[in-house]
């Protein structure tokens, strides 16, 4: 694949995406001098005097001021590895007439210069540094080399009778992430899901650009109808993202033609660590390199710190929140980047155990919704509004459960099979569950029982459990009564499964179940003897049983 670049010029609040690399330049802070003319170690340097005044880092800057012609300061770069990524930085103070400073370096095969990322090494675009108002500033383009360079060639200019300060120059190879995907090998069913009301499911597009190269990517489209977190979430199908390392980069290239900002989040920890949300801003220049950062998390969320199994693109995200309403956006994205880490399939936690088989009951005093215990149940069905939660059912001891696999909230979504159904007559619900992880402070688990009218949910009946540390991995229940509510249409059911830390995993679910007690009786049994008298009847007294 060919992947792309982010250009940002950025005053001195600037930040590098890439704090981890190797500094390839030699003595570009310009420290060091040979003379009051002749910074150390550079190949040309040009009507330049040590400057220990005006610095933007350290002692020492480069100054050229005024005189006429255009002069350089460069120095060439060996060791180039084609493919791999390269930052390069240039910290400057101009003063003139707009046409004082910019920079004009070149790729390299050998001494031969090569034509790619010209718009990005001359000018930038052929044209000339913003002075910006006279303050210290810097240009900072991140790309990747051409394959067949093996050499840099860093030079920057500054032109008649303009004064310009040079300071903090840099080039640094960036780590060398692992491609976690590139879309170009199909992905099974299930590996991209669209959450919370987006168009249309993430799909693997060719690349949009013109003349584009990129191949195969993803496009994913909102929808003003959705939720504003509507998301696309894709499942790695190889090495997952290994963020327990000082280095939580991850880069992606995404395509868009407005400028914008996105929102990415990891979940499905190997570890059970929590989830983490980072944003990063886009040019709407088309195909840029975006840096999310996970050690400066966003959205509420905490530092990552696990190896992660998924990872989620929220387009609607403004940079400082979500928006009041949503809209239609399409964006794609390719290339996702960072340090990969092989998986090692260890089996989900399950239950060994069935959970305590449910008592007899009339078919008349139960509504069974799922298990085996009381026949045929009406049975749930999925729903597209749940963050991805998915179930399956497997027999684990014998028995059969749900397997409920967590989305990117705390809950997965149910239709009752049927259209609904009524439970007026019945006082209270019962439900099983198994939470695999091990106990954490705060977890509860919850069965809602949302009640319809002809269009929309016009009640809730919400039951819970608090499991203790004595419970993990056991099975625990909801028995509970249902209270005056009305329940006459039971058309949706969710679980809810959470704690202090976030939602857990992996939540089994078994004899989900209203019902009503049986009501007492007394039977009257009637003796008659008619022996006594053949032409008639003779009643004797009763006996009473029961």
């Amino acid at each position: 694949m060919k992947k792309n670049y982010i250009l940002t010029l950025l005053l001195t609040l600037f930040i590098s995406g890439f704090s981890f690399g190797q500094e390839m330049l030699v003595n570009g802070n310009l420290e060091s001098w040979d003379d009051t003319s002749t910074p150390t170690s550079w190949d040309k340097a040009e009507n330049l005097t040590q400057e220990t005044t005006e610095v933007h880092g350290g002692s020492n800057s480069a100054l050229r001021n005024a005189g006429s012609g255009t002069k350089d300061l460069s120095q060439n770069i060996t060791g180039i590895v084609g493919g791999d990524s390269y930052t390069i930085s240039v910290w400057y103070k101009a003063d003139g007439d707009g046409s004082d400073a910019r920079i004009w370096s070149f790729w390299r095969t050998g001494t031969t210069n090569l034509d790619d990322n010209v718009a990005e090494l001359r000018g930038p675009n052929n044209s000339y540094f913003d002075n910006n108002g006279n303050t210290w500033s810097e240009y900072s383009v991140t790309l990747d080399a051409p394959e067949a360079a093996d050499a840099f060639f860093f030079e920057v200019r500054s032109y008649a009778q303009s004064t310009v300060y040079w300071d903090d120059l840099s080039f640094v190879h960036n780590t060398s992430y692992d491609l976690l995907e590139d879309f170009e090998t199909a992905l099974p069913a299930g590996a991209l899901v669209g959450d919370a009301g987006m168009a249309t499911t993430p799909e693997v597009v060719a690349d949009p650009a013109t003349g584009g190269t990129n191949g195969n990517v993803l496009k994913i489209v909102t929808s003003a109808a959705g939720f504003v977190y509507q998301n696309a979430q894709l499942f790695f199908q190889g090495d997952h993202l290994d963020l327990t390392t000082e280095d939580k980069v991850v880069t992606v290239d995404v395509y868009s033609e407005v400028a914008t900002s996105i929102l990415a989040k990891v979940a499905t920890p190997s570890n059970g660590g929590a989830e983490s949300a980072t944003d990063a801003s886009h040019g709407g220049t088309g195909w840029e390199t975006l840096t999310f950062d996970f050690s400066d998390p966003k959205d509420g969320t905490p530092v990552a710190n696990d190896v992660f199994g998924r990872f989620l693109f929220f387009p609607l995200w403004t940079g400082t929140g979500f928006p009041s309403s949503s809209s239609v956006t399409t964006t794609f994205v390719d290339n996702i980047k960072g340090i990969g880490s092989e998986v090692v399939t260890n089996p989900d936690p399950e239950p060994s155990t069935a959970p305590t088989t449910p008592p007899a009951r009339e078919a008349g005093d139960v509504i069974s919704i799922y298990g085996e215990s009381y026949g045929t149940a009406l049975g749930l069905s999925g729903v597209d509004w749940d963050s991805g939660s998915v179930s399956s059912e497997s027999t684990y001891a014998s028995n059969n459960a749900l397997k409920i696999v967590n989305g990117s909230a705390d809950f997965i979504g149910f239709n009752v099979n049927g259209g609904g159904v009524d439970a007026s007559a019945m006082t209270n619900v019962h439900a099983d569950f198994w939470v695999a992880g091990t106990y954490v402070v705060g977890q509860v688990v919850k069965i809602k029982l949302s009640n319809h009218d002809s269009s929309a949910e016009i009640n809730a009946i919400i039951k819970e459990v608090v499991p203790s540390a004595d419970n993990a991995q056991s099975w625990i229940s909801i028995d509970a009564e249902l209270g005056t509510e009305a329940r006459d249409n039971i058309k949706q059911i969710l679980i809810i499964y959470t704690n202090s830390a976030g939602a857990a995993d992996i939540v089994y679910a078994d004899n989900i179940y209203m019902y009503k007690e049986a009501s007492t009786s007394q039977t009257i049994t009637v003796s008659i003897d008619v022996s006594a008298d053949p032409g008639g009847v003779n009643i004797v007294t009763p006996t009473v049983s029961g």
